[in-house]
């Protein structure tokens, strides 16, 4: 989400002049009829009303880094004629769900948060919504692709799959060549473009960072849902397809297979998610990461496709970018990955760049290693020397870390995220998907009716249980406990489930159901893991452990 420095109020109104002289929409949207805009997703008609939430008018300001951006209205001088939106309101008075998904715990902490997280979520689904939630600054009536995308778990756990995949289209059906295959940054409820963020065609806040980002949101949403939409939807694979191929040609200036910029803001084209003050680059390590990711997750839409080849092809290319990251991105003198190249002169940029930085690790770039082990403690000890005060920011990292296994860290940036009470939209969602993939580690493939969990419990968490997560069709509860010892899994509905039960470290032996089963062990991010392989029929409740003479 980019936020900008807001001008000072004596010129709020020369501003407003200047624009609509131009014929430049503001953050007024225009009156709009009563009456919504249907669309049609699946194959089923929803109304789309307009934002109950006008847009206000952001102008750039180059040089504001987004880490001493953080959403402050209070100090922002605002249009009076649209005050923010009600926060105790968006926090305490949420709709009507369908969601029945609950937390239990040893104590309140994680219960206590979680609820708060839940009912905070789903305050952020405006009425007769369409089929959308809020996923942008709390006072704009919309979403952004960059908090869109980090919502897309929080969302899916929380049976917003309706949502999700309406916001997807929408990104998807925004992308045209006379904007150089780029889609817009952020769109109103009603699926119009957002007025701080477009002027026309030429004019509008671009990332190539986010139009990757949409591809391996759209696949998460597939691996939670195995909806065939999300596949064989034109408009949607239409979308994959134009961005991994138009959209990387048409801004892959040098040839080298890597998306590029070329301005320190999105009204010129970044290739970043931090605005860094006086930098510029032309590559940056998160677009890059995202574009890899993105090629990964365009592999498995052509595998559910059908199309092995072009699957292979696409994994391929990911590879190749990884490879090309690892071998070429490392400055060996300063002892640390490079987070880009700047614009115009190629120069090598090796500082510490917040999502910059922190997306290599994130999005899967580096490899597994003392490098990457050297870097996680990088990116905490300058993020601990110079704490972002954007609370999104902080979001990402209990991702960063629990995602390489270092649960000590990651549970330290979770408490901070969800100590804060954010009513930045990305906060609760957020919350929810730590909570679920990461505390508890549950990973879905709905495609293929199976899931995997490790646990990752702090010590303080004696044991905590996730009940009612949607995995395709299946109702599952996942429950962890004796210091991430026991795992239980059941499935209260759907097909049988294929589960991995995994442990942190090597074991000869595994208990299932009591049982003795011999696991396999594999890394994961340079960490050991064992498992095993259950099946859980419908209705039927299993647990997995390691016996307490080979507990570790």
């Amino acid at each position: 989400m980019n936020t900008h420095i807001w001008k000072p109020r004596s010129t709020w109104g020369l501003i407003v002049v200047a624009l609509l002289a131009a014929g430049i929409s503001t953050g007024a949207q225009e009156p709009r009829s009563a009456t919504p805009k249907v669309v049609t997703i699946a194959g089923r008609p929803y109304p789309v009303h307009p934002a109950p939430l006008p847009a206000r008018i952001d102008l750039p300001s180059p040089g504001v880094s987004q880490e001493e951006a953080e959403y402050q209205p209070e100090r922002r001088p605002m249009d009076p004629r649209f005050p923010p939106a009600n926060s105790r309101t968006a926090e305490t008075e949420a709709l009507p769900t369908h969601s029945r998904l609950v937390l239990t715990s040893s104590g309140t902490y994680l219960t206590d948060g979680f609820a708060w997280a839940k009912r905070t979520a789903l305050s952020k689904v405006p009425p007769d919504n369409g089929g959308c939630y809020q996923a942008a600054l709390p006072d704009r009536g919309g979403y952004c692709q960059r908090d869109f995308v980090h919502q897309i778990d929080g969302a899916a756990l929380l049976g917003l799959h309706r949502e999700n995949l309406a916001m997807l289209r929408q990104f998807a059906s925004h992308q045209t060549e006379a904007r150089g295959w780029f889609t817009l940054w952020e769109i109103n409820y009603d699926g119009s473009p957002m007025a701080c963020d477009y002027r026309d065609d030429r004019h509008f806040w671009r990332n190539t960072a986010g139009m990757f980002d949409l591809i391996h949101g759209a696949y998460r949403q597939y691996l939670w849902t195995a909806n065939p939409a999300l596949v064989e939807d034109p408009i949607l694979h239409g979308f994959y397809s134009r961005t991994v191929n138009e959209f990387v040609a048409a801004h892959d200036r040098d040839g080298n297979g890597i998306v590029e910029g070329q301005a320190a803001t999105g009204w010129g084209i970044a290739c970043t998610y931090n605005e860094m003050p006086g930098i510029v680059l032309a590559e940056s390590a998160d677009s890059l990461g995202t574009q890899r990711r993105a090629f990964e997750a365009y592999a498995g839409f052509l595998r559910a496709r059908g199309d092995g080849a072009g699957a292979e092809a696409w994994a391929a290319k990911a590879e190749r970018l990884r490879r090309a990251f690892n071998d070429t991105w490392y400055d060996v003198a300063a002892g640390r990955y490079r987070i880009g190249f700047d614009h115009p002169g190629r120069r090598p940029v090796t500082g510490f760049g917040y999502e910059t930085s922190w997306f290599i690790p994130y999005t899967g770039l580096c490899e597994p290693g003392a490098r990457a082990t050297a870097y996680l403690d990088f990116i905490h000890d300058r993020f601990q020397a110079k704490p972002s005060p954007n609370i999104e920011a902080w979001t990402y990292l209990p991702d960063v870390f629990y995602s390489w296994n270092q649960k000590e860290r990651g549970w330290r940036y979770f408490q901070h995220v969800l100590d804060s009470r954010s009513r930045y939209p990305e906060v609760s969602f957020a919350v929810i998907s730590h909570i679920a993939t990461r505390i508890l580690g549950i990973e879905p493939d709905a495609p293929r009716r199976a899931v995997t969990t490790l646990g990752r419990l702090p010590a303080e968490v004696a044991w905590a249980q996730l009940d009612h997560v949607p995995v395709g069709v299946n109702d599952v509860l996942v429950r962890h406990e004796d210091g991430n010892r026991t795992t239980t899994l059941a499935n209260h509905a759907g097909p049988d489930l294929t589960w991995e039960a995994l442990f942190p470290g090597e074991h000869a032996v595994l208990l299932v159901d009591d049982a003795p089963r011999t696991p396999t062990a594999k890394a994961q991010n340079g960490t050991r893991v064992s498992g095993v392989t259950v099946t859980v029929k419908t209705g039927q409740r299993r647990f997995v452990k390691v016996p307490e003479s080979l507990g570790q």
